[in-house]
């Protein structure tokens, strides 16, 4: 069986999953398995076929999500009983709206907080208990016992998206108190679907998105959400004709009885899906060189060591702009101190660009409806 025979196998379990039906496979092969693997959907290979040789990493599986729902629920807690505004985001929500959470992996815990309460939220986050601690430009990541990861963001997107960032400034007005609480916030279903389907595009721009993103794609659609509403501010972000590609993609995989269409119904939506199942779940940095490579050399470089104001204030929420070059100083340092691998593998990224196959990727792109004028990767 080839690569592109293991990926199709892979989307035909997936959708026997989603639509609590199995795939009878009398053999697990080990390319099969890896794929799986490299998309974060194990769970699905498993409830997809009952392979005994994948039920121990399902019952991993397991473990892993009844520890990340134990923390979200003491960080919850805690930060509404603290007066901490805390608003769970990514796979944290999207889980819920699966028929049933075990269908849905989370690779860590996503949430956003409020800038002006970064002091807090560290404090809180030692009191839960994390014994190790990274600050990024998108991110904080908090590593807590036995193998969670939260993420705590401060914005929705990266400063360098400034369409996608202005839209989200005001994301705690549209969001809403969760019932009974008064600082534990969730975003209505229609904004968090919007979010899922911005989230995806900058994944689909910087090396694609995996299956994985497509099966949440098609779990949303089947909810009773605003409709209307939803295209309409798609339509605002300029990425109405990428969703309504991705969304028949999406149909097309995991909609029961579509294992009888031989074929797509377009040339756009062939490529996006060789695009989509020749990657993992954040697919290939290659092809993230190559298209940055169309940027320039120099630019790319730019953009990564001297981030622009919206950017570092997500890193620093006591950042004031005459500080900012304080804070491209601050940020080299750490860098140099503790993440000096990350450092060498921008420059051989930037460096392993081919400008060519990037002119290439910026043309496919456009034809699946996402413009290359906002470039920089969302968060």
């Amino acid at each position: 069986m080839n690569s592109f025979e293991n990926e199709k196998q892979l989307i035909k379990i997936i959708r026997a999953a989603l639509n609590s039906q199995k795939v009878n496979i009398s053999e697990l092969s080990n390319e099969l398995g890896n794929l799986a693997k490299r998309n974060k959907v194990f769970n699905l290979l498993y409830l997809g076929t009952g392979n005994e040789r994948a039920k121990k990493r399902y019952k991993e599986f397991l473990i892993q999500t009844a520890a990340q729902d134990n923390i979200l629920l003491k960080m919850s807690e805690l930060f509404e009983s603290r007066s901490i505004y805390l608003m769970p985001i990514k796979g944290a929500q999207t889980r819920k709206r699966y028929p049933k959470p075990e269908l849905r992996a989370m690779n860590d815990i996503d949430v956003l907080c409020k800038a002006e309460q970064h002091k807090q939220v560290k404090e809180l986050m030692g009191i839960i208990g994390y014994d190790r601690y990274r600050s990024g430009r998108k991110h904080e990541v908090y590593f807590i016992a036995p193998h969670v990861t939260v993420e705590v963001h401060y914005d929705l997107v990266d400063g360098e998206q400034p369409i996608y960032y202005e839209y989200y400034q005001d994301i705690w007005q549209r969001a809403v108190p969760k019932s009974g609480c008064r600082y534990l916030y969730e975003m209505t279903l229609e904004d968090e679907y919007i979010y899922n389907i911005v989230h995806l595009a900058g994944h689909f721009k910087e090396g694609g998105a995996g299956v994985r993103f497509f099966a949440d794609l098609y779990i949303y659609e089947q909810l009773d959400f605003d409709r209307q509403y939803v295209e309409k501010e798609l339509t605002k972000l300029d990425l109405f004709e990428f969703y309504q590609n991705i969304r028949a993609l999406a149909e097309y995989w995991f909609k029961e009885g579509t294992e009888q269409q031989e074929e797509l119904s377009s040339q756009v939506l062939k490529g996006m899906e060789a695009y989509v199942l020749s990657g993992g779940l954040f697919g290939e940095q290659q092809r993230k060189n190559d298209f940055h490579a169309g940027e320039g050399k120099i630019t790319v470089l730019r953009h990564n060591l001297f981030p622009n104001y919206n950017s570092m204030k997500s890193m620093y929420p006591w950042l004031q702009p005459p500080l900012l070059p304080l804070s491209w100083g601050l940020r080299a340092f750490g860098a140099l101190r503790s993440r000096k691998d990350n450092v060498e593998s921008v420059i051989k990224n930037v460096q392993g660009g081919n400008k060519e196959e990037g002119r290439k990727i910026e043309q496919f792109y456009e034809q699946c409806g996402l413009s290359v004028k906002e470039r920089r990767k969302l968060s």
